[in-house]
Parts: C-alpha cells; sequence; structure tokens
C-alpha cells in the first residue's frame, strides 16, 4: 500500500472485520501481532468472503501450493489463513522465486505461532511433525522428519549439507560440539558418515567424507573405525582406502547391513568394469519403485497407449493434444512420483481403459525382459477409482532394477531415443534425499525412490569421478523413516567411496 495513503478495503468476511497492514489476531493465543498505521477493512455480514480480492496493491498475494495461505506484507512477511488470521501454527512453505515487493523467496521457509518469517540471525528451532512440508497426499515429504532445525533469515531453511559447532539447549536437548546439518537444515542427531563440500569452520577445513558418532550426532575428532570398518582419522575425515574396490565394497556393504534394524537389500554393478554383486536379492513389495518398469513397458506399448489416450480425449492419437498429455503423465509418474498416474498408465496399455488389462500388458512384457521377479499387481493409492488388482502388492527385487537401470544407461531399453527419455525422467527425479543425499551435490544421480509405512527404496545410476555405477537398495520394517533414509545415505557414501 503507498505509504501516507488510507484506502478502504472491502473485505468480504461473514461479521468479522480485518486490519490489514495495522494488525491481527492469532486466535489460537490471543497475540496481537503487529500494530503499524491503521488502515481499516470492512465486514459485509450478507456474504462470505476471502483475501482472494485483496491483491498486490495491498502486498498481499496467495502462497503457491498452500491451499489457501496468503503472504502480507506490511512491518515484516507474514502468513494468513483464507479468512484474514494469521496462520498460528509452525509450518514450512516451499517457495519457488516467489517475489513480494521486490523480496524473493526460493526454497523452503519456516514461520513459528506468530505465522511470520522473522528477519533474524540463523538460530536454531525445534520443528515438530505437523509443520513439515506435505505432498499431494497429505504425507509428509520424503526427507523430512521433525527435530532441531537451523532456521536462516526470513526463515529460509538450508539448501546444501554442511558442519555447524553448536553449544545450545533447545527444551531438553542439548547441543555441544560439530553437528552435520543436512539440506533441509535439520541438525542430525543420529550421526553417520556425511559428506562435507570443501568449506571452513573457524579455522578448521572440511572437505570429504566425515564421521559423527552415532550416540550424539557429534564429529567424531579422534582416531578410531565406523561400523562399516573404515578408518577415522583423528580430525574426524575417513582415511583413503588403500585397497579399494567390489569385493571389499561388498563385504563392507554386507557386514553393515546385518547389524540394521529390518531386512535389506542391495544391488551394485560397476559400468566400467562390470563387476557386480548382490545382497539379499529376492522379491519385495516394490513401493513406486515399479513405475520405473511401468515407464519402460510404456514406451514399448506406446503406439497402442497414444489410440487409447486418443479415444479418452476425442482426439486423434498422433495429435499434439495426446502427446502433451502422455508426456505429462509419465513425467507425473516417474519424476514427481504420482500414484494416479501410474494407476492411469496401466490403465492406458488396453483401449479398455481396465487396470487389470493394463497390468497383464506390462507383466508380459516384464517377463519378456527377464525381470523375474517384478510384477504389477495392484493400483497404487490415493486412487480416482476402487482400488483393483491382480493380487496385494507390486513387487520387485534389487537385481531387477539393476538390469533395467543398466539397459536404460546403455540406451537400450526399447530403443536409444526411448532410453534417453527414460534417464532425462530420471535425471529429474523430484525426490533426492536418499542415493544422492550420500553423494556431493556435483555428482549426478538418475534415480527413482520408493517409500510406504514399511519400506524405503532407492535405485539410481551414480555418475563418479573414476567410473559410473549402479546401486539399489531395498528395505523393509527398517525403522523410523529418518534411520531408514540416513542408511541409504549412508550406503551410497559407501558404495561411492569404495568405487570412485
Amino acid at each position: 500500500m503507498k505509504k501516507g495513503k488510507k484506502t478502504r478495503w472491502l473485505y468480504k468476511a461473514a461479521g468479522m472485520a480485518v486490519l490489514l497492514g495495522a494488525a491481527f489476531w492469532c486466535s489460537n493465543s490471543g497475540l496481537l501481532l503487529w500494530k503499524p498505521e491503521v488502515l481499516t477493512v470492512l465486514a459485509e455480514s450478507e456474504s462470505g468472503g476471502s483475501l482472494s480480492s485483496v491483491t498486490e496493491e495491498a502486498k498481499i498475494l496467495p502462497i503457491p501450493n498452500s491451499d489457501g495461505k496468503y503472504m502480507l506484507k506490511s512491518d515484516g512477511f507474514y502468513c494468513l489463513n483464507e479468512d484474514g488470521s494469521g496462520d498460528c501454527v509452525q509450518a514450512i512453505h516451499y517457495f519457488d522465486h516467489f517475489v513480494v515487493d521486490g523480496t524473493v523467496f526460493n526454497g523452503y521457509y519456516y514461520h513459528d505461532e506468530t505465522g511470520k518469517f522473522k528477519a533474524s540471525e540463523a538460530h536454531l528451532t525445534a520443528i515438530s511433525q505437523e509443520a513439515l512440508p506435505k505432498a499431494e497426499d497429505g504425507t509428509v515429504e520424503a526427507g523430512w522428519t521433525s527435530g532441531i532445525y537451523v532456521v536462516n533469515n526470513l526463515g529460509r531453511l538450508s539448501s546444501t549439507g554442511r558442519v555447524c559447532i553448536l553449544k545450545e539447549e533447545i527444551g531438553q536437548i542439548k547441543l555441544d560440539g560439530g553437528y552435520y546439518v543436512d539440506r533441509n537444515g535439520r541438525v542430525c542427531q543420529e550421526g553417520g558418515i556425511y559428506y562435507i563440500q570443501e568449506m571452513n569452520v573457524g579455522e578448521k577445513r572440511f572437505s570429504g567424507y566425515y564421521y559423527f558418532d552415532e550416540s550424539s550426532g557429534v564429529l567424531v575428532e579422534e582416531a578410531g573405525t565406523t561400523p562399516e570398518g573404515l578408518t577415522i582419522q583423528k580430525d574426524g575425515s575417513i582415511k583413503e582406502l588403500t585397497d579399494p574396490g567390489i569385493k571389499n565394497l561388498k563385504k563392507a556393504v554386507k557386514e553393515f547391513t546385518e547389524n540394521l534394524e529390518g531386512d535389506w537389500s542391495v544391488y551394485v554393478k560397476d559400468l566400467k568394469s562390470g563387476e557386480k554383486f548382490s545382497i539379499n536379492d529376492k522379491a519385495i513389495s516394490s513401493a513406486s519403485l515399479i513405475k520405473a518398469f511401468t515407464m519402460a513397458a510404456s514406451y514399448e506399448n506406446m503406439e497402442k497407449i497414444r489410440i487409447a489416450e486418443g479415444i479418452l480425449l476425442k482426439a486423434d492419437s498422433a495429435s499434439q493434444t495426446v502427446t502433451d498429455k502422455l508426456f505429462r503423465l509419465m513425467e507425473n509418474m516417474v519424476t514427481y512420483s504420482d500414484n494416479e498416474s501410474f494407476n492411469e498408465m496401466v490403465r492406458l496399455q488396453t483401449a479398455s481403459n481396465q487396470f487389470n488389462a493394463g497390468a497383464r500388458v506390462i507383466n508380459r512384457y516384464l517377463r519378456e525382459q527377464g525381470y523375474k521377479e517384478t510384477a504389477v499387481l495392484h493400483t497404487l493409492a490415493p486412487s480416482n477409482t476402487d482400488p483393483e488388482g491382480l493380487g496385494s502388492s507390486n513387487m520387485t527385487s534389487v537385481e531387477d532394477c539393476g538390469t533395467l537401470l543398466e539397459k536404460i544407461y546403455r540406451r537400450e531399453c526399447v530403443s536409444p531415443e526411448d532410453s534417453d527419455q527414460m534417464l532425462s525422467l530420471l535425471l529429474n527425479q523430484d525426490t533426492r534425499t536418499k542415493i544422492p543425499g550420500g553423494l556431493k551435490e556435483s555428482v549426478q544421480v538418475a534415480n527413482k525412490t520408493g517409500e510406504n509405512d514399511k519400506s524405503q527404496h532407492d535405485i539410481g545410476i551414480v555418475y563418479g569421478a573414476r567410473t559410473d555405477y549402479i546401486l539399489c537398495v531395498m528395505s523393509e520394517n527398517a525403522g523410523k523413516e529418518a534411520d531408514a533414509v540416513s542408511n541409504i545415505q549412508r550406503i551410497s557414501a559407501m558404495v561411492y567411496y569404495y568405487l570412485n
């Protein structure tokens, strides 16, 4: 709003008045959040209303993909609900170059119970599970868990893994030492092996892999050995291996996974030497990994899929309309792991548009290609239709996943051109917290994740400095999500360390 100009905004809200740019109340606490110059907003009791008509002149903008939340610029930046009240609960919002009055929000940002994105120095805050960012199905986004976070200016959370020296008490939690802060800004108190980009903390320089104690999360600064058998130097860094290679790697991975909670399967193949190994290879509930196989089968069956989609859209099967729709569907299924896009892609395998009929087409392709442990057997929830299936759960194995990824890597999956398109979808994977999360950010990874309430999986092609390789990790009943994700990261770091 222009300085010195008192403007009456007509805000259609039944029986309430909100003072925009002046003051608003947090109904949960009775707290008056701010009070600069008073500007009146009238209420019209005869009609319901929202903030949708109060726009940029008042510096109020809808927050994208936030289910009715608004950003207000006044003496600071505030999050409002649809009815104009303050969003008086902890929350994390994602912004993609979102501009408010010249200020750019880009990344994940946190506000506390006052609803304010605070301008401040970096500080520690305990963030609850309820505040974490949510996926479209309402579940917490992969890679996020409650805990202590480093919150930067305007509430921005970290975007790169780093070491922080902390000495502070947050509630009942006492932090004292060097901690790894992950890409989301969480202080990782569970410890483990983490890759630190080249950086200085005080007089100490970090570069490479470091070990943090698993009971406290504090950087170990004395010589020793990790549970994986790697040598820790006195500064906490992992000693470079004198005898790396896939045989020693298999031993290290086997010893590590045997001591983990749950059931773990691992497949590794060095794409340069051809050496490979698998541990506990067997059919396991696939979660979203089945989408990678559905992608391959769909490229093989694309002509019939185009016909089926053309019928639904009442368009020519060769039209750009059909092409665009199928591209979006494939991207949503693979890159963003949307479950209903998977269900729809399976139904499109036949003109009948029936899931079970489409599943049989895909399973026939999988058998022909030699994927012995993989099958499409059921829809994924949530679904726009009633649950359907040929069995209880979609299945796959780490070796089948590795075989598929190698065919894509070598441009042998369906055709070279189709393989390139599949690789592009995997390279743009939205969830990067598992296999990529154990590596430095410059390492390119084409991956596909999968998870449900019992499983945490990730499969990927890793483009290393010395060699490219395939890593597939599947786990069941592996404890807390954060622990399972952390263990996948540690396996990923270990494999890269041995092979590169």
